[in-house]
């Protein structure tokens, strides 16, 4: 869906007769809102998909033949949770990092849409909904922004991906394991993700689950994603097809 109306206002854009360094800018920063919002799916899914079994580990047995010696006694696996962890964040980093990027990617994209002064060496997406506020107050995507980003959800986000990106990792609460000697299944506890990545010590009293999370978020991102070039078209109707849409 995303990429059909990217292309409908590509169409749009391309025989307007506007700057074709506008429309270059407008394709490349398009694609990499794809690009990232397809890096962000694939981190969800591998850490969705990381299964504790595949870091547990079995010190190897040195058997001993004398007369009396018995059969040696089932080894309980221990697991390598240095390793276990470090795919955790891995994980964890790569989709907190692509998350945003699709955000900030997708303010590029809006950039060379609207009518702007010089555009700012730093551009992300709270840069954009401010400006659109400021200086196109009755576009449909400029409420729209100021309305999602508004949301508790976003805040929460932007909390653990400025933690994992510029102060450390996000320390999960313990994993509990078992292992089952007699079916050899192991277990794990659920990946928990702290109340507020930026208090510390870490709390987790509302037992955030780490793979849950992602997913409910990236479906969240996807959809402001979608949304906003609906709103997109919109102004661009409201400008008669006109680029760059111009200001009130």
């Amino acid at each position: 869906m995303i990429e059909s109306l990217q292309r409908e206002i590509r169409d749009r854009f391309s025989t307007s007769g506007c700057n074709p360094r506008l429309v270059s800018d407008y394709n490349l920063y398009s694609s990499s809102v794809l690009q990232k919002l397809w890096s962000a799916e694939h981190y969800s899914r591998e850490l969705k998909n990381l299964e504790i079994r595949w870091f547990w580990e079995t010190s190897p047995v040195v058997y001993t033949q004398t007369a009396d010696s018995y059969p040696a006694a089932p080894q309980t696996p221990t697991l390598n949770f240095d390793r276990y962890s470090r795919h955790v964040h891995l994980f964890m980093d790569g989709f907190f990092m692509n998350a945003m990027s699709v955000l900030d990617t997708l303010a590029h994209e809006i950039w060379t849409l609207y009518a702007f002064p010089q555009k700012p060496s730093r551009l992300y997406i709270g840069t954009v909904k401010k400006r659109l506020a400021h200086l196109h107050p009755s576009s449909e995507l400029g409420k729209f922004l100021t309305r999602q980003l508004g949301q508790d959800w976003f805040d929460q986000f932007q909390r653990f991906r400025h933690c994992t990106t510029h102060e450390s990792s996000i320390v999960y609460d313990k994993i509990q394991v078992s292992y089952e000697h007699l079916t050899r299944q192991v277990e794990g506890s659920d990946i928990t993700l702290p109340d507020d990545p930026k208090i510390r010590p870490f709390t987790y009293r509302k037992r955030r689950e780490a793979t849950k999370y992602c997913t409910d978020t990236l479906g969240k991102i996807h959809s402001l994603v979608e949304k906003a070039h609906e709103k997109i078209l919109l102004d661009t109707r409201r400008n008669n097809n006109i680029f760059p849409i111009s200001r009130p």
